[in-house]
Parts: structure tokens; sequence; C-alpha cells
């Protein structure tokens, strides 16, 4: 991620259902997923989106999420979207196959707050939202 004050940082996120948590993630490709919750030799923070915007002082109404985790929007956009609301524009890729959900799991949820624009098809590609 490249934050406005020129800082570019590798983000992974991990999760729960309920709530989103600090701890150590995979990074191993495996099938076509790069991320996974655990403990491994290849293991790297985690890093939540409120921390994030708290140690890097963001203004997030003005600032920009941009995403490429490889089927792990699902779980930042629909496990996050307290944090995820707060930004005035999301680019990211999607993998709906990754995860087996539909892509209209995640615009139902952008839908409240964010005019989007796919480009892709439904198991693929790349969106683009700004904040109504």
């Amino acid at each position: 991620m490249l934050l406005n004050e020129g800082i570019n940082i590798k983000l992974y996120m991990t999760g729960t259902s309920n709530s989103w948590l600090e701890g150590l993630v995979a990074v191993e490709a495996t099938g076509g997923i790069y991320h996974k919750p655990g403990d491994c030799l290849n293991a790297v923070p985690a890093v939540t989106l409120n921390e994030l915007i708290n140690r890097f002082n963001i203004d997030v109404g003005n600032a920009v999420l941009k995403m490429d985790c490889e089927g792990c929007e699902y779980d930042v956009i629909l496990n996050d979207y307290d944090h995820v609301r707060l930004f005035r524009e999301l680019i990211f890729e999607y993998y709906s196959y990754v995860v087996n959900k539909s892509v209209s799991d995640l615009l139902n949820v952008l839908s409240i707050d964010y005019k989007c624009e796919m480009k892709g098809n439904n198991n693929q590609g790349i969106m683009h939202c700004v904040r109504k």
C-alpha cells in the first residue's frame, strides 16, 4: 500500500467472522490463495485497518484503499466494513472463485456507501468504488 506520505507497506490481514485480530498470516502459494490464518515458516505480522489508520494518521476521508490480496478482499470488506467505509475510494481485485462467494455479496454491502464499477466478470476482475 502506498500512503500519501510516500510510505510503501505490505499489508496482510486476517480475521474471524466477528472481529479483526492481529497475529500472523502464513504467506504460501497454495492453489491460488496466498493468505490464511496461523503460524508457519513464512509468517508475516497481520495488521488491522484500524491499526493502520491510527499508526500512519491516515485522513481516510481523502484516502484510497487499494487491495490486491488474492481473495482476502471478501474478508476485509465483509468483516471490517466499518473501517472500509471510511475511505473515499476503493480499488481492488476480486476473486470470487477463490472464496466461493458471489461478487454480489460485495456489491450488496458496498452499494450502501459507494458507486462501484466492475471490469471483469463474476469470477474475477477489478472493482473501483467511489463514495456517493
